[in-house]
C-alpha cells in the first residue's frame, strides 16, 4: 500500500538511505598467458639466422656471383679467388684449401655430369697448378674484389656460427670494385667470355648478407652511431680519393709533358738520406783495424806504391753526376756525424761513358763493349797513381763490370755487393716463413744486369733472392719510373708502392732499391721503404771505414 502523505512518503525515503549499501562484487582476475618468444614470429634473431646459413650456402657451393681475371685465369666466386691467393702464398697447406674447394666442386660436378669430383684433381679443375707462379699484378689491379672475397669466404664461415659484419663488409667491398672496373677500368680482353662479368645472384649475395646482422636498437642506437657515421665517411672518402687520382692520371696522360730532365735531376742536389739502416754490429770507427781477404773484391791484386799514396784519400769513379754528387753527400754526412772532419776525395766522373756502355750492350760486337771498359780501366788507373787509398763506384751498372774494371788494381776497390751482404749478414736476419732461408728481394729496372752485383754474392751467402717477373716490370716498376719524370708524384708513388707489395707478399725480408731510379719518388717517413736497403749506404759506411782505416797506417 503506498503511503498517502508527504511526511510518510519523506519518512521512507530517509530510511532507504541510511541502510548500507551491498559491497560490490570482485571483479575476476583478468588471466594472462605468455607466448614463447619468437614462437611463430619471425624475429630479427631468427631472421639472422636463416640469412647467414643462406650466405654460407652461396659462398661454399660457390654459386657464380661475377666473373674477373685472377692468378687461376678466370675466377666466379670469392672461394676462388680467396683459394688462388692462399695457393700462391702458400699460407695455408694444400689440404685445407681442397676443403674449401670440394663442397663447390661436388655441386658443380653434379649438376653438369653427375660424376663425384676427385680429391687429388681439385687444383688441376680449378687451374690452380700454376697459380704460385702467376704475376700478381692481375689481383693487384683489383685491391677491392681481393679483400672483399677474403671478407666473404671468412665471414660465411664465422656466420654459421656467430652472424656478424664481415659478411655485409665484404660484399660491399666486392660489389665496389666491380662498380670501380666498370666506371674506371679500361677494357683491354675483347672476348665477352672473359671479360668482367656481375651476375644477379650478387643481388641475393647482398640481401642475405644485409639481413644476417642481428640488430638491438637500445643497445646500438647510442653506441653505434658514432662508429657507423666515422666508417662511411672515411669510405666515401676513400672512394673520392681514388676518383680524384684516377682523374689526374688521366688528365696528365692527356697534357704535354714536361722536360724530363730538369725534374728527374732535381733531386741530386738536396742531401736525401736512406731512412733504413741495419743494425749492425760494426760501426765507422778508426781504431778499428781494416782486415782484408784475399777472396775479397776489395782486397788487392796489384802491387802497391806508398810514394804517392795520400792518406786517407778516397777515390769516386762514376758514369752519372746525380749518383755521384748522392754518394758525396752521403760521404759526408756519414763522416762527419761524429764531430769529425770528412775525408779526402778524388772524383772521376764521366757521363759520356754511360752512354757507350749503354749503346755496347746492345750491340753485336764484343769489340764494343771492350773499347768501353778500357776507357773505364783509364780512369781507374787514373784515380790508382793519384794516390787514392780506395776506389768506390757509386753506380750499379759499373758493378756489373766490376771485375773486369777492377782487374790489376794496386788499391781495394770496393764492391757494392759485398757491402751489401756485409751489413745483411751482421744484421741476423731471421727467415719470414719458417724452414726456408732469408730471402731477399732485388727491385731493379733490368734483371739481367742491375741485380746481376747482387745475385752471385748474395746466392753465395745462403740467401734466397727474388726478382720482380716480367709482368710486374712492365706494368709496376717501370710506369712507376716514368709517371716520376713526368712529375706525377701521386702515380708514380702509387705504383712503387705496389712494385715493394708484390714482394713482400713473397715473404721476402728486405728489398734492394737496386737502381738510382726509384730515389725520391717515396719519402722519408713511408713504411714500406723502411723495409728496404739503398746500397749506397753500405758502400759509403765501407768507404768510410775503409779511408779511416788507411789514415792510421804508419
Amino acid at each position: 500500500m503506498a503511503p498517502s502523505s508527504r511526511k510518510e512518503r519523506a519518512a521512507e525515503a530517509r530510511a532507504s538511505t541510511s541502510k548500507p549499501s551491498p559491497a560490490p562484487a570482485p571483479a575476476p582476475a583478468v588471466q594472462v598467458q605468455r607466448r614463447p618468444a619468437g614462437g611463430g614470429r619471425w624475429t630479427s634473431r631468427r631472421i639472422s639466422f636463416y640469412a647467414s646459413r643462406a650466405f654460407f650456402l652461396l659462398i661454399i657451393l660457390q654459386i657464380p656471383l661475377f666473373r674477373v681475371p685472377c692468378r687461376a685465369g678466370t675466377c666466379t666466386t670469392p672461394i676462388q679467388v680467396t683459394s688462388s691467393q692462399l695457393v700462391s702464398n702458400e699460407i695455408f697447406p694444400p689440404s685445407v684449401v681442397k676443403a674449401l674447394l670440394f663442397p663447390g666442386a661436388i655441386a658443380s660436378n653434379l649438376t653438369k655430369s653427375m660424376t663425384f669430383p676427385r680429391w687429388n684433381d681439385l687444383f688441376d679443375i680449378y687451374n690452380l697448378t700454376e697459380a704460385k707462379t702467376a704475376s700478381a699484378v692481375i689481383d693487384l689491379q683489383r685491391l677491392e674484389i681481393l679483400a672483399g672475397s677474403y671478407f666473404c669466404a671468412a665471414g660465411a664461415l664465422v656466420g654459421v656460427i656467430n652472424p656478424g659484419r664481415m659478411t655485409l663488409f665484404g660484399t660491399l667491398l666486392v660489389i665496389w670494385g666491380l662498380v670501380k672496373e666498370a666506371l674506371f677500368g679500361k677494357p683491354v680482353n675483347s672476348d665477352p667470355t672473359q671479360s668482367v662479368h656481375v651476375y644477379p645472384t650478387i643481388l641475393i649475395a647482398l640481401i642475405c648478407a644485409f639481413l644476417s646482422i642481428t640488430y638491438n636498437v637500445k643497445k646500438t642506437k647510442g653506441k653505434n652511431q658514432g662508429c657507423m657515421c666515422k666508417w662511411l665517411v672515411s669510405y666515401l672518402l676513400l672512394s673520392v680519393d681514388v676518383w680524384l687520382m684516377m682523374r689526374s692520371e688521366e688528365r696528365r696522360q692527356a697534357e704535354p709533358h714536361p722536360n724530363p730532365i730538369s725534374q728527374y735531376s732535381c733531386f741530386a742536389y738536396s742531401e736525401r738520406l736512406s731512412p733504413n739502416v741495419l743494425k749492425t754490429n760494426s760501426v765507422v770507427d778508426p781504431s778499428e783495424p781494416k782486415i782484408l781477404d784475399a777472396s775479397s773484391s776489395a782486397s788487392r791484386t796489384g802491387q802497391y806504391s806508398a810514394t804517392t799514396h795520400l792518406s786517407g784519400t778516397i777515390g769516386v769513379m762514376g758514369i752519372s753526376a746525380s749518383s755521384s754528387l748522392r754518394f758525396l753527400q752521403k760521404l759526408v754526412h756519414w763522416s762527419t756525424r761524429d764531430g769529425e772532419e770528412a775525408p779526402p776525395f778524388l772524383v772521376c766522373n764521366d757521363p759520356l761513358l754511360k752512354k757507350e756502355l749503354m749503346s755496347s750492350q746492345n750491340s753485336q760486337r764484343p769489340s764494343d763493349c771492350n773499347t768501353a771498359l778500357g776507357k773505364l780501366r783509364l780512369r781507374r788507373l787514373l784515380l790508382e797513381k793519384s794516390g787514392v787509398c780506395c776506389i768506390a763506384m757509386p753506380c750499379n751498372t759499373l758493378h756489373a763490370y766490376h771485375d773486369e774494371i777492377s782487374q790489376g788494381c794496386s788499391v781495394p776497390s770496393l764492391h757494392i755487393g759485398d757491402c751489401v751482404v756485409k751489413e745483411l749478414k751482421s744484421a741476423n736476419l731471421k727467415p719470414v716463413e719458417y724452414g726456408s732461408n732469408v730471402c731477399v728481394g732485388i727491385l731493379c729496372t733490368d734483371n739481367t744486369l742491375n741485380a746481376k752485383c747482387y745475385l752471385n754474392k748474395l746466392e753465395s751467402q745462403g740467401f734466397e733472392v727474388l726478382l720482380p717477373d716480367k709482368a710486374s716490370l712492365e706494368h709496376t716498376v717501370l710506369p712507376a719510373i716514368g709517371a716520376f719524370r713526368r712529375g706525377d708524384m701521386e702515380g708514380a708513388r702509387n705504383l712503387l708502392r705496389i712494385s715493394l707489395q708484390v714482394m713482400f707478399v713473397r715473404a721476402v725480408n728486405t728489398i734492394i732499391l737496386a737502381s738510382d731510379d726509384f730515389v725520391g719518388i717515396l719519402p722519408d717517413d713511408d713504411p714500406l721503404l723502411k723495409k728496404c736497403i739503398d746500397p749506397m749506404d753500405a758502400l759509403v759506411r765501407e768507404t768510410i771505414m775503409c779511408a779511416r782505416t788507411d789514415s792510421l797506417r804508419p
